[in-house]
């Protein structure tokens, strides 16, 4: 079994992170590779990809639901 990513790890790939968004996608017991999709999805890179792009489900669609920005916080600024 691969070792899960760390609290580091998962903050080098998505960024700043709050404790409890960190430990909620540890608790999903993610890959890296997982991780990285859905910061890819998050930033947006997913737009990029075109028709090449699938659909994110699973760990990966749970983990985006936790980092994705917040459409409400863009509304205030």
């Amino acid at each position: 079994m691969a070792d899960l990513p760390t609290a580091a790890a998962i903050r080098s790939v998505c960024g700043d992170l709050l404790d409890a968004q960190v430990e909620a996608i540890l608790a999903l017991r993610p890959t890296l590779g997982q991780i990285e999709e859905a910061a890819a999805y998050a930033s947006g890179l997913n737009d990029l990809m075109g028709e090449a792009r699938k659909p994110l489900n699973g760990v990966t669609a749970a983990i985006y639901d936790i980092i994705k920005p917040d459409d409400d916080e863009d509304d205030r600024l």
